[in-house]
């Protein structure tokens, strides 16, 4: 099993870094009348925006007697298919409490964002949205102000270094200090990218290769 499979974050505990986002997301589950019904995590790819909405999933799942978590892919399934869907779930919702993540919503067109306005801002009491982006600014203003937003981005190098000591010493893994600092170098605070790195760790260019500089102001993506 891939690392990033392997070790994806199941709980708040796990999940490393970005306390400005998981401290407000903690209170909010502490009182469902405070939950926000629509979430839009955005940033770079590989930082959680997927994990943190299967997080908040599973904890509303332990409240629910009948609930139901649903996955869509904009890009996979098109604005129009996307778009039917939400807007007749909306209005024929059962008695279920239903969490729907939303992955790469900026892929909806304009006019399909503008079609699940209404769906967005007043879904019925036992329905969330999680919707993910990497591209804040292609998801329309009247959705952005509806949604309560959180911005996910690179982890701190103590973060990285963290997760791949860890991670390491659980499949006993060899890491010298020359390759933790390689892969912390590289993943650029991506945690995604630094389990990657850490499967293939003796196949690292060593540091004195050109790949140092030509990853340079490179922003790692998936």
């Amino acid at each position: 099993m891939a690392l990033i499979i392997k070790y994806r974050p199941q709980s708040f505990a796990q999940f490393l870094g970005h306390h400005d986002v998981v401290e407000p997301l903690k209170s909010f589950l502490k009182n469902p009348d405070t939950m926000p019904q629509t979430i839009l995590f955005h940033g770079i790819p590989g930082c959680g925006k997927t994990t943190l909405s299967k997080i908040i999933s599973g904890v509303l799942k332990t409240r629910s007697k009948f609930f139901s978590f649903k996955e869509t892919n904009v890009a996979a399934e098109g604005t129009k298919k996307v778009t039917d869907v939400i807007i007749k779930t909306t209005q024929h919702i059962q008695i279920f409490t239903l969490f729907w993540m939303i992955e790469e919503f900026d892929a909806l067109s304009d006019n399909g964002q503008q079609a699940l306005l209404k769906a967005l801002e007043e879904p019925p009491a036992n329905l969330y949205f999680a919707l993910c982006t990497n591209h804040f600014h292609e998801v329309i203003a009247p959705i952005r102000s509806r949604a309560q937003c959180f911005e996910l981005g690179p982890l701190s190098d103590g973060d990285i270094l963290k997760l791949i000591t860890h991670v390491a010493c659980e499949e006993r893994i060899k890491l010298s200090r020359e390759s933790r600092e390689r892969i912390i170098y590289l993943a650029r605070g991506v945690p995604r990218e630094a389990l990657k790195l850490l499967e293939r760790c003796p196949f690292l260019p060593p540091a004195d290769e050109p790949a140092h500089e030509e990853r340079k102001g490179k922003v790692i993506s998936f």
